[in-house]
């Protein structure tokens, strides 16, 4: 009995060690409605202990993905859903020290003023839209959101698809995967890797920038944050705050997610990644 009553006492004076849970277990353990007491313990970088489990409204689906995972760093995608299907992606990034940490917590930022103008153009009806293309404006001073029934369409497409969750960024490259293969031989073939600006300056592309247009892409660049051989198919966003697909031709050039540049890269084979900047 001495003995033991012995050794319970010296563990009461062990030094507490964080419990050990790999980049998934840790994820679902933060975002459950019991969260970690010691939460703390797990935080590095700019996260802080939230969001977590607690900040989360009732009646909310939460999906977890684990996207990377090597010695040092991983990634987890986690979906947050409503009960109309509206879906959020989220990204939580790690950093392996003597057990795993959440370095930082990201979601594709800065999207008010895009979700106000898709909001906006899709409640117009036919007949709005008429009447807009159709308003009184001065050459030198055209006001107007868009300026034909082209642009229209396109603005619409594009809001939309900048919003939209992984899962359906993904079923439009899957639905689209031809024609995107048939633009980017075209683009090589016309020279755009030695292109600065990309095809929004680049001549003779109006058929290429046609296609573009149908599938909600706004501009493509080349060789874009030091990628080689890599195109960029942007569809949108505000400042480096981006969305879009990538070409790369070499696997080794594939951009390392990051809590600081590339916050989410999904391969979707054939050369070709769904991505998500900051």
């Amino acid at each position: 009995m001495k003995f033991t009553i012995a050794i319970l006492l010296a563990s009461l004076f062990l030094p507490c060690k964080a419990q050990s849970y790999d980049p998934l277990a840790l994820s679902r353990k933060i975002f459950s409605t019991d969260t970690l007491p010691d939460i703390k313990k797990y935080c590095a970088g700019d996260y802080t202990g939230h969001p977590n489990g607690r900040d989360i409204s009732t009646g909310l689906a939460i999906a977890f993905e684990l996207l990377e995972q090597n010695n040092k760093t991983a990634v987890v995608a986690i979906t947050l859903s409503d009960s109309t299907g509206i879906s959020l992606d989220t990204y939580m990034h790690f950093i392996k020290d003597s057990i795993w940490k959440i370095s930082g917590f990201r979601t594709l930022a800065m999207t008010g003023l895009t979700g106000e103008i898709y909001q906006q153009l899709s409640t117009l009806s036919p007949i709005q839209v008429d009447s807009v293309l159709q308003s009184p404006h001065t050459r030198k001073k055209d006001m107007r959101l868009f300026k034909s029934r082209g642009e229209y369409q396109f603005m619409l497409g594009n809001t939309k698809l900048i919003l939209s969750s992984d899962k359906d960024l993904i079923e439009h490259f899957n639905k689209n995967k031809a024609q995107f293969f048939k633009l980017k031989n075209e683009l090589i073939a016309a020279g755009i890797y030695k292109s600065q600006t990309g095809t929004k300056r680049m001549k003779g592309m109006d058929g290429i920038n046609l296609g573009l247009k149908k599938l909600f892409i706004d501009n493509v660049k080349s060789n874009t944050n030091e990628l080689k051989n890599s195109l960029d198919f942007m569809i949108g966003g505000i400042l480096d705050n981006t969305v879009g697909y990538l070409y790369i031709k070499d696997e080794n050039n594939v951009p390392q997610m990051s809590p600081g540049n590339y916050i989410m890269v999904r391969s979707l084979g054939d050369g070709w990644y769904l991505y998500k900047t900051t």
